[in-house]
């Protein structure tokens, strides 16, 4: 297929998608418990986040967009007048359907793992799912009872295909995110 042709069928699919899509039932990111260990210098964090797509995305997803979610951490230490950030991290999943095998498809961009589910509801439950992510502490000996992991999970619009991001940055369909909660680290 000739690429402006392309550009052409992406760009019509965005534009039906756009005026399409119907408000549904609230979807939203939520995050939801997340459980930290401290292991010599690592920070070990499991999370669980409630994945819930709007109906374009779902849409998009099932004729063919991949989508993917960032889950981001910073661990800050908390001070007088502000919370610092001294370490950042990102978990990024992608999700894409399978046409051939009708399954939907998972791939874990830190552990380059794949896996497949029958359905988007199976797909984005294992999303959600965020086991045994690592972050460096820092060398400084800070007291460790003062740190604190804040976390999101958003939709990556920027992975989206040139014309749909275009449309993503302007329609409420597309804004997923969840708000960055806090949760204080034991030692």
């Amino acid at each position: 297929m000739n690429p402006l042709r392309l550009k052409r069928c992406i760009f019509a699919v965005a534009l039906w998608l756009s005026v399409s899509a119907a408000s549904g039932a609230g979807p939203e990111f939520v995050v939801k418990d997340v459980d930290t260990t401290i292991s010599g210098r690592k920070l070990q964090i499991s999370a669980r986040v409630d994945l819930t797509l709007s109906e374009a995305a779902e849409r998009a997803v099932d004729n063919g967009v991949s989508l993917t979610v960032l889950t981001e951490f910073e661990l800050q230490t908390s001070g007088a007048l502000w919370n610092e950030t001294v370490v950042k991290g990102v978990n990024r999943t992608r999700l894409r359907y399978h046409a051939l095998s009708s399954q939907y498809v998972v791939e874990d961009g830190n552990s380059n793992r794949v896996e497949t589910y029958r359905t988007v509801a199976d797909a984005l439950r294992r999303m959600g799912s965020l086991r045994t992510l690592t972050l460096d502490l820092p060398p400084d000996g800070a007291d460790q009872s003062r740190y604190r992991l804040a976390v999101r999970s958003r939709l990556d619009i920027n992975a989206l295909p040139p014309p749909l991001r275009t449309m993503a940055f302007f329609s409420p369909d597309w804004r997923l995110a969840s708000n960055w909660t806090q949760w204080q680290i034991n030692p």
